[in-house]
């Protein structure tokens, strides 16, 4: 039996991954969160993950929707 999907584009590709761990290291900076392993870094890299599907890809806009839905969480 074939898995469906199991062959379908990632949602991300290298170079859009290469921006998105820029964008959460911008945010990361931003609110001072010093380390990867910090409980709000999580919370920070699935909101990256969320505002990159919206299929914004500009860094600064991306940074500006993360802060505006974390500050308003």
């Amino acid at each position: 039996m074939s898995n469906p999907g199991c062959f379908d584009k990632p949602p991300f590709d290298a170079q859009e991954l290469e921006l998105l761990l820029g964008v959460f290291e911008a945010v990361c900076r931003s609110l001072q969160v010093l380390g990867r392993t910090e409980p709000p870094a999580e919370t920070i890299a699935l909101k990256v993950i969320d505002a990159a599907k919206t299929g914004e890809r500009d860094p600064d806009r991306l940074c500006d929707l993360v802060l505006f839905n974390l500050r308003n969480l």
